[in-house]
């Protein structure tokens, strides 16, 4: 239990939160060398993350020796805000230069936490006075409410904002989010942590493309909060870079571009203005820069056109581009001349290639050499030169597709490793967090029961000094009085011996007396045995009390009980889902082995044939027909290889049997066999 506890607040502490290009949080993860870096509210290095991996770069000219930092809080927020995160998650107080009040910060921080000034057109911040009693303008001394309850109101409308957001509930987020930043404005100062954040995350969901009801009204409102956002964020660092700020003036160019076409000209120069933030926050190489790079060249492209098309630059563009046209030189193609707009200036009777001669690549003059003769007709190679040769490209072909074929085999076959190794690690790694997950869950339950006997413990604790106060107060009342009682015990006993002292002088004349003390003597018999009865009562209650207790623990030891049983038939569970999930990866490799061995017998049947139809078509139907499909069809295809067999017994005899006196003949019964072939054609 210890060493997990361990485990999980090394984790809290250490952890990152992994973020994507836009700086949105996607989840959590451990970096152990990034995990000693210090942190500074003024840090001199970034860490933004390209998918699973952590890149850190520096923000500006460090010099050696200097400590690199970065910052594990929102540098938006104020002051107390970040104090009391990094006290709650890291457990120390920063020192820092902004956090001490040194440099420009200590003015700074005042207005991320001030009010505004509740007079027209006074811009003064409003703080606390010396005695905080009240708010005061430091501009115009003029004092307004607490506004506890605006603020409460604040609070209230961006958490439900935040809840409808994970809902997905956009339309009702944004109305609630602009509901809290008009109230928000209306009592903070424009700098405020509140008023930055706001602006910008409202924003972000008016532009977001879940966003289908927005209008020109909502634009409109979303490109004034961009333009708020980044004022105060340069306003806020100054010369200082974020990766927020980047990504904020970039998503600004992209709203402008899109909606505000007569701003393009501003929109570029907030795109150029985010393209070197965030190549400094992000890396040059980021997909985030290379966003930004598309929309300059998008913007580009845009201004290029926005001139061409106007009125004054229309004549003087056709006019440079026909100078241009008539400044081209012409160029000679086989042998024939062309000029850039692709007109003949001569004859084209015998050539073939028309291709012109792009700048920076040679003509292909040696290939024309050889292939001019064969395309015109000129033949430089007998027949049989060209058969072989043919042939013996053929043979290449075959032995280069050959060889693909197996490599690529074997590239399938290392691929089918791979997938079975990804799956298998895959595997593992759902078994290891399904692990984690069911350890979270066990710590967070055991933390939940930790945390309310604290509460109970602590609940009985304030108990117990409420009834130590009210018994020492009790003990002080009941000392009084008893010093009240023994005075007045003291004067009572003056009676008391001047009765005895009567009662002895004359017993026979008061003989009641002695009845009077016998009773009063019985009267104290009977009290004391109440009191025992009393206290026996009382031990009795406390034994009952007791039983109580002992039976509530045994309760509570059966369920911890019920509860690890159910544990393990969960982890049984969790055990057949997996075997079940391999069954089905077996079952679908199986299907996969019984379609290819499908699609070969399939080919193998068409190759089969397509020989028999050829066989047949080469003896101009004198083979019958193999029609009795009807039979096994291993039988009916046994029946067509065996026509095929024979007609290849028949071919090898013909040829085997077949000499020829001398190769006069040859070439004299060739042509007769050509003009045969060719005259069914």
């Amino acid at each position: 239990m210890h060493t997990a506890m361990l485990l999980f607040a090394t984790l809290n502490c250490n952890a990152f939160t992994v973020t994507s290009q836009e700086h949105v949080p996607v989840g959590v993860g451990f970096y152990p060398d990034a995990a000693l870096f210090n942190h500074a509210c003024t840090p001199n290095c970034v860490a933004t993350f390209r998918g699973r991996t952590l890149e850190l770069r520096a923000l500006r000219g460090i010099a050696p020796g200097d400590e690199l930092t970065i910052s594990y809080a929102e540098l938006i927020a104020s002051k107390e805000t970040r104090q009391a995160d990094l006290r709650t998650s890291y457990f120390f107080t920063c020192t820092c230069q902004r956090c001490t009040g040194s440099h420009h910060w200590a003015s700074t921080e005042k207005y991320l936490q001030s009010l505004c000034c509740a007079r027209p057109g006074c811009t003064g911040l409003v703080t606390l006075s010396l005695d905080d009693s009240v708010y005061v303008c430091e501009a115009c001394n003029s004092s307004r409410d607490d506004d506890d309850l605006a603020q409460l109101q604040v609070t209230s409308l961006l958490a439900k904002a935040d809840a409808a957001e994970k809902q997905k509930k956009i339309s009702e987020a944004i109305l609630l989010r602009r509901q809290g930043m008009r109230l928000s404005q209306s009592i903070y100062h424009k700098y405020h942590a509140t008023n930055i954040i706001g602006a910008e995350t409202l924003a972000n969901m008016i532009t977001s493309a879940e966003n289908k009801d927005a209008d020109s009204s909502d634009i409109s409102l979303a490109l004034d909060l961009y333009a708020q956002a980044i004022e105060a964020l340069t306003w806020l660092h100054g010369d200082e870079l974020v990766p927020l700020r980047g990504i904020t003036t970039l998503k600004y160019a992209q709203a402008l571009r899109a909606h505000e076409p007569r701003r393009t000209v501003e929109a570029a120069a907030f795109g150029k203005q985010a393209c070197a933030m965030l190549t400094i926050t992000h890396g040059d190489d980021s997909p985030i820069v290379s966003t930004a790079v598309d929309f300059l060249h998008d913007m580009q492209r845009d201004l290029l056109h926005t001139v061409i098309s106007s009125s004054h630059y229309r004549g003087k563009y056709l006019e440079q581009r026909n100078l241009n046209s008539s400044e081209a030189k012409p160029f000679r193609v086989g042998g024939v001349a062309m000029d850039s707009t692709n007109q003949t200036t001569g004859s084209v009777g015998s050539v073939f290639l028309t291709e012109a001669k792009l700048r920076g690549h040679e003509f292909p003059t040696k290939e024309l050499a050889e292939l001019e003769p064969l395309v015109s007709g000129v033949s430089l190679m007998s027949q049989s030169t060209l058969l072989l040769k043919k042939r013996k490209e053929l043979r290449e072909v075959n032995d280069a597709l050959e060889f693909m074929k197996e490599e690529y085999a074997q590239r399938v076959e290392n691929c089918a490793e791979r997938q079975r190794e990804f799956e298998r690690k895959q595997q593992e790694m759902r078994d290891q967090v399904s692990k984690f997950e069911k350890f979270i869950k066990e710590n967070d339950s055991k933390r939940t029961r930790a945390e309310l006997k604290a509460k109970t413990e602590h609940r009985s604790a304030e108990q117990n000094e409420v009834r130590k106060k009210q018994l020492v107060a009790q003990y002080e009342k009941d000392l009084g009085q008893r010093e009240q009682l023994e005075k007045k015990r003291d004067q009572l006993l003056k009676y008391r011996t001047y009765l005895d002292s009567a009662v002895e002088a004359s017993e026979q004349e008061y003989e009641e007396i002695a009845d009077i003390l016998n009773r009063y003597a019985t009267l104290v018999d009977a009290n004391n045995d109440l009191k025992v009865q009393v206290q026996s009562a009382e031990s009795q209650i406390d034994r009952l009390r007791q039983d109580l207790r002992t039976f509530k623990t045994e309760m509570e030891n059966n369920i911890l009980v019920q509860n690890s049983e159910i544990h393990g038939h969960q982890q049984h569970l969790e055990k057949i889902r997996g075997e079940t999930f391999q069954l089905d990866l077996d079952r679908g490799r199986d299907d996969r082995t019984y379609n290819d061995r499908s699609r070969e017998s399939g080919q193998i049947v068409l190759a089969i044939k397509n020989l028999y139809n050829r066989c047949r078509t080469s003896m101009g139907g004198k083979i019958p027909p193999v029609t009795d499909q009807s039979v096994d069809a291993m039988v009916y295809m046994s029946n067509i290889l065996k026509v095929v067999a024979e007609r290849i017994v028949d071919l090898e005899y013909i040829t085997t049997s077949y000499t020829p006196e001398n190769p006069a003949d040859v070439a004299m019964s060739a042509k007769p066999v050509k003009a045969a072939v060719k005259k069914p054609v």
